[in-house]
């Protein structure tokens, strides 16, 4: 039934990079596994049975040129102003999409929006992201979440006139891992929103709207490239990850399949 249904939609995929990074200068462009950093979103996303519009937005003219190289519509130039450090995700997904639907003629029905910097996020990912906001027409949408690790709310603590504190009162508080209440976290990996949203949205609103579901992932999936040492893991990831390498060999590597 959820994939007769996605046949008639109108899916917009927003995929932003900009040039300064002061984490990992460069890092959008940067080769992991043979290919720059971006081409990994990409390539996932095309390769979704889903059709759907990938629109990539930069300020650089040469990141521009590599999306287009690995299969990306850049159909135009973001503003420098909208690739500022403290520009927020927001700002950047209304220019995308607004941009879009003037230059297509055409208004969306969901949105998704996908930051390359997370890498392993793939094709299966995006593709339940699609389904679940479409079997579930009481949410507006449906965000990328991964299991807490250690910091789980449970045991978070803050600090109040030098005295260290539970954040949360908890009568018999589980103090062994295995006894914990299953806790997530959003990972900014993905998500896709209902077009609706966007009609009202300005900061700080965030850039995915409530309520949502979770698009739960494991921890491999929802590496998030920011410093170099998340850059390192990412590589070990690639090197050691028979998932990933099962994933990568059932999508990357296979003919399209769209509906």
């Amino acid at each position: 039934m959820a994939h007769r249904n996605i046949e008639k939609e109108q899916i917009l995929c927003i995929i932003p990079a900009r040039s300064g990074s002061k984490g990992l200068p460069g890092k959008n462009t940067r080769i992991l596994g043979g290919k720059p950093l971006i081409a990994w979103t990409i390539e996932w996303a095309l390769k979704s049975k889903y059709p759907m519009d990938i629109i990539f937005t930069t300020e650089d003219k040469q990141i521009a040129d590599i999306a287009r190289h690995y299969g990306a519509e850049v159909p135009f130039i973001r503003p420098k102003k909208l690739a500022e450090d403290e520009t927020s995700s927001l700002d950047v997904l209304l220019h995308a999409l607004r941009e879009t639907e003037k230059i297509k003629n055409k208004k969306y029905d969901f949105v998704i929006f996908m930051q390359p910097t997370s890498p392993f996020r793939h094709t299966e990912i995006i593709e339940k992201a699609i389904e679940l906001i479409i079997e579930n027409p009481q949410v507006d949408s449906a965000v990328g979440v991964q299991p807490v690790k250690d910091a789980h709310p449970f045991w978070a603590l803050r600090k109040e006139e030098g005295k260290m504190l539970y954040y949360m009162d908890i009568k018999d508080r589980p103090m062994r891992r295995q006894d914990l209440p299953d806790a997530f976290h959003l990972n900014g990996s993905i998500h896709i929103t209902r077009r609706h949203y966007f009609d009202t949205a300005k900061n700080p609103m965030p850039a995915f709207a409530s309520p949502f579901v979770g698009v739960e992932m494991k921890e491999w999936e929802g590496v998030n490239i920011d410093t170099l040492q998340d850059w390192l893991w990412a590589e070990f990831v690639l090197n050691n990850s028979k998932e990933l390498k099962e994933s990568i060999t059932k999508h990357l590597d296979r003919e399209d399949e769209k509906i």
